[in-house]
């Protein structure tokens, strides 16, 4: 399914940062991030407060997903910005 994304709101309400493994695995909602390029290779930064359990599972690895939804998801998605992982299991929701 494809559909119709402005590049300057994919990081409002339509994206999911996660980061873990099979045993510790967090996705949350994104509100900062960029896009661009860097060196010549296609470049993704994101913003994670430093009390957020995703950022504690981002110091644990080189590497993340981010994910971009058709904005009818947005519902959807709301969990995972409200939500905490470390006490929450998100998938079971």
């Amino acid at each position: 399914m494809e559909f119709d994304m402005n590049v300057f709101d994919c990081f409002v309400n339509q994206a999911l940062l996660g980061v873990g493994d099979k045993e510790h695995f967090n996705a949350m909602t994104i509100g900062w991030g960029a896009l661009g390029t860097m060196w010549g290779k296609p470049s993704c930064t994101v913003y994670v407060r430093h009390s957020r359990y995703t950022h504690e599972l981002l110091e644990g690895t080189d590497i993340f997903t981010v994910s971009f939804f058709d904005p009818k998801y947005k519902k959807n998605m709301v969990v995972y910005g409200q939500k905490s992982g470390r006490d929450t299991d998100k998938e079971a929701i």
